[in-house]
């Protein structure tokens, strides 16, 4: 039930925090996201604070080691050509695009083209999507 609290806690102070920044300052709608940012600190202290002082946490945490570390070159050889990758696939689409309006009718092309590549990789996605949906 903490943790509730913990997390009802920000949502409340965020209202606050994004009326006055948005009405009282000079800010207007760019107070916004400033007021996400604070909130979102706001609950990473207090969610580090709770983990960390309560009593029911004592045993699963005792802290940063060097061993938590051991595998974080293994999963970036993985992440990074993965991340490149769709990178470069979203690179593609835009460029088909952009080439798009090299074309005769460049209006209707470039409209059928991004709709294509809009679903193309909409499909792509949906198809790893279900099947790390359905491995775990």
């Amino acid at each position: 039930m903490p943790l509730v609290w913990f997390s009802v806690l920000p949502l409340a102070l965020h209202l606050g925090i994004v009326y006055a920044l948005v009405n009282w300052t000079d800010l207007g709608f760019k107070g916004a996201p400033l007021a996400a940012s604070i909130s979102r600190w706001i609950s990473l202290v207090l969610l580090s604070s709770y983990v960390v002082l309560a009593q029911r946490f004592e045993e699963t945490w005792s802290g940063l080691s060097s061993e938590s570390f051991r595998l974080v070159f293994a999963n970036l050889k993985l992440g990074i050509p993965s991340a490149v990758m769709v990178c470069l696939e979203y690179w593609a689409f835009e460029l088909l695009v952009l080439l798009a309006g090299l074309m005769p009718n460049s209006e209707v092309t470039t409209s059928l083209i991004a709709i294509s590549c809009v679903n193309t990789e909409s499909i792509a996605y949906m198809i790893t999507y279900g099947l790390s949906a359905a491995a775990r």
